[in-house]
């Protein structure tokens, strides 16, 4: 995506092994990235890892809960404040916390609506406010997805 994308490109969840996998990709491919992470200290270590981005402005980053109610609105205006305008959308948000087990195997359930907040309305919500920008230009949006969204997990396979 990042050789097809003319324009800035958010990712969600960031400041995760795999968002700052996408970072380095689309910074590498040329790409501004913006980068929503949801610690400020996870934003700390971010900003320094892409330090030589972060300079020469080519990486926006800013801490958001996107779980959270005001969540999406308060990333959207970041956005709308810092005059960002996405092209390409890379909806990546998780948590670990979402994913615990309780002793029976089975996940509490607002660990449950947690992550079905973060896998399905959080990305949802977020296309349609990024497209609905006055002078949107996004053009691409990619929802990252596990294997455990088709086949059942299994927990003899994980310590603990």
């Amino acid at each position: 995506m990042a050789a097809q994308v003319k324009g800035p490109v958010l990712i969600t969840g960031a400041g995760g092994k795999l968002g700052r996998a996408f970072v380095r990709h689309f910074l590498q491919g040329g790409c501004d990235v913006i980068a929503a992470v949801l610690r400020p200290q996870s934003l700390e270590g971010l900003l320094a890892d892409f330090d030589t981005a972060a300079r020469e402005g080519r990486l926006h980053a800013v801490a958001a809960d996107l779980a959270a109610e005001p969540g999406v609105a308060a990333l959207v205006e970041f956005l709308e404040r810092n005059a960002l305008r996405p092209a390409g959308l890379v909806n990546n948000a998780r948590s670990l916390e979402h994913l615990k087990l309780e002793n029976e195997g089975m996940p509490a359930r607002a660990n449950f609506l947690g992550e079905l907040t973060l896998a399905v309305v959080v990305p949802c919500e977020l296309t349609l406010a990024l497209a609905g920008q006055k002078g949107s230009e996004l053009a691409s949006v990619v929802n990252v997805g596990s294997i455990y969204g088709v086949v059942a997990a299994n927990p003899a396979l994980y310590e603990e």
